[in-house]
């Protein structure tokens, strides 16, 4: 029986040395933080951000997926283009879907999913993976079958815990971990990846991507967990709410003048009519009591 391992994952780095965040892969870094270091090296040179690295939530949450960005697949998210039914449409490195939840609202799905290579003559169990390179080409008697299966009124089988994955392994088998693809090992020296099905036939082990989920984990939780890139968002949209209301103000101020001034108007003009009215009657009177004086006169 096969010894089971679970993932820690990696971490971002500057080049100085300063944390971003826990990572898979090399290819989650930014380019600010460009310098990966594998779970091997954490625990080594870094033990507590090792310790939050290697932590069960840290790792469900964290945004290592893409998505297949077109109707025909669903808009679903998933780990590798390989998964994609199109896999010109992969978008890696989603900010709205984590290793457990889908949090992307025009699509059907809550939770991300996972490809399968699906063994059809059943001399081996099907399992599900990271990519279709962990089936092991065509002689292996496995089939790739991408995250949705496009079976109708179907859901996609494949969720996090239920993830087989690689591993990498020193020269001597003597230190292993797990591992999502080959470019992890690359970090590090004399460390080389062995997929799936080679994990498991040279040194029983097996490694999981998470740890088992109830249904309460598979629930979209009430609120979508604020990512580096939802605060951005966030940030940009109170910015462009400020600009909003700094531009409201001033029309509103604008207004308000051109109000005064067209009632001043309004009341001056008011005034000089009535001024003339006044006039009109003053002389309207002072004739007629002229005419009044010389009538008496005479």
């Amino acid at each position: 029986m096969a010894s089971k391992l679970l993932l820690a994952a990696g971490a971002c780095f500057t080049q100085e040395g300063i944390f971003d965040k826990c990572a898979l892969q090399p290819r989650d870094c930014s380019a600010d933080f460009a310098v990966f270091r594998s779970p091997h090296w954490l625990n080594v040179n870094d033990v507590p951000v090792s310790n939050m690295c290697s932590d069960e939530q840290t790792i469900r949450t964290l945004n290592s997926l893409g998505r297949c960005n077109g109707r025909a697949d669903r808009y679903i998210c998933t780990s590798d283009k390989t998964a994609c039914r199109f896999a010109a449409v992969f978008e890696p490195n989603t900010g709205d879907c984590n290793l457990l939840h889908d949090f992307y609202e025009d699509n059907e799905f809550t939770n991300a999913h996972f490809g399968l290579c699906d063994n059809r003559e059943e001399e081996q169990k099907s399992f599900c993976t990271w990519s279709f390179q962990e089936c092991g080409g065509s002689g292996s008697g496995f089939q790739w079958e991408g995250a949705d299966t496009f079976f109708a009124n179907s859901k996609p089988p494949c969720h996090c815990d239920d993830l087989k994955i690689g591993a990498c392994v020193d020269s001597n088998n003597d230190n292993q971990y797990c591992a999502v693809s080959g470019e992890v090992c690359d970090t590090d020296t004399g460390f080389t990846y062995l997929k799936v099905l080679d994990l498991d036939s040279q040194l029983s082990i097996e490694c999981n991507l998470c740890s088992p989920l109830s249904d309460d984990d598979l629930k979209i939780p009430n609120e979508v967990p604020r990512t580096q890139d939802n605060e951005s968002n966030t940030t940009k949209n109170n910015g462009n709410n400020n600009t909003g209301q700094t531009v409201g103000i001033i029309i509103g101020v604008v207004l308000a003048v051109t109000g005064i001034i067209g009632a001043g108007l309004l009341l001056v003009r008011s005034r000089r009519a009535n001024k003339s009215a006044t006039s009109e009657d003053t002389e309207s009177v002072g004739v007629t009591g002229d005419e009044k004086s010389l009538n008496s006169m005479l």
